[in-house]
């Protein structure tokens, strides 16, 4: 294991110290597919761990006698004390880049897979397939995706990640029944899939009567369709919930 990767583990086992000498490990990478144990300790990302045992010792064996199973995600990381300091996931993404650390942690969390070569391409353009695809990577349900649009043909190679976001109502598509999958994703768009994801709306009428008090930008007008999902992802507030909608504090 090289001292520049460290392990975080959530889910059941993350206060837990056991031996895990009279276990079974199987591991699933984020892609659903079988790697050993061994291959997690040498790469970074975000794996699925089953543990199949017949009794624990340690602390916290109490909680696992006799024969069972556990299962808990386990996040293989590359330590980084911020400041430029560390090991980047990407040869083009130097330490002292500003979104080091956010493309480091997404990187090794496996939502961003890169264009090949160990290359990232910080400063090229996404599409709208690429961000969808990313963002599935957030989640583990399965939506078992049924919608579909017209110019999303079954073998497109995100058509199963634009069906499932369709069916969480992270996504709508346009009127005319197409997603267009190809197109750039723009940054109002990129504001619309994340405020859905999160579950999260503008309260309008708030932003409306503090104008003056919040972060608005000079060219997301009021009457635009995105302007509510922009002052949404721009600011920092509290809220409640009554009847399904955001009221801002």
């Amino acid at each position: 294991m090289s001292e520049n990767v460290l392990y975080e583990i959530d889910g059941t086992l993350k206060n837990e110290n056991l031996s895990l000498a009279n276990a079974k490990i199987t591991a699933k990478n984020a892609d659903g597919k079988d790697v050993s144990f061994g291959d997690i300790t040498k790469n970074t990302g975000t794996y699925t761990v089953v543990i199949d045992y017949s009794g624990f010792d340690g602390i916290g064996s109490e909680n696992y006698q006799g024969n069972g199973s556990v299962t808990s995600e386990v996040v293989v990381y590359r330590k980084s004390s911020g400041g430029g300091s560390g090991e980047s996931a990407f040869d083009d993404v130097g330490t002292d880049a500003w979104y080091y650390d956010a493309v480091t942690a997404l990187a090794n969390m496996g939502i961003i897979k890169g264009t090949g070569g160990n290359r990232l391409d910080p400063d090229g353009e996404i599409t709208r397939a690429e961000f969808i695809a990313a963002a599935m990577r957030f989640t583990d349900i399965d939506a078992k995706g049924t919608v579909t649009f017209t110019d999303v043909a079954q073998d497109h190679w995100a058509a199963k990640e634009i069906s499932s976001a369709a069916s969480l109502g992270w996504i709508s598509g346009n009127d005319d029944g197409t997603f267009s999958p190809d197109d750039l994703l723009e940054r109002s768009s990129a504001a619309k899939i994340v405020n859905n994801m999160l579950g999260r709306k503008a309260d309008i009428e708030y932003i409306n009567a503090h104008r003056d008090g919040i972060t608005l930008f000079d060219d997301v007008p009021s009457w635009k369709w995105y302007c509510g999902d922009v002052a949404e992802a721009s600011n920092t507030h509290g809220f409640e919930k009554i009847n399904g909608a955001e009221s801002w504090k």
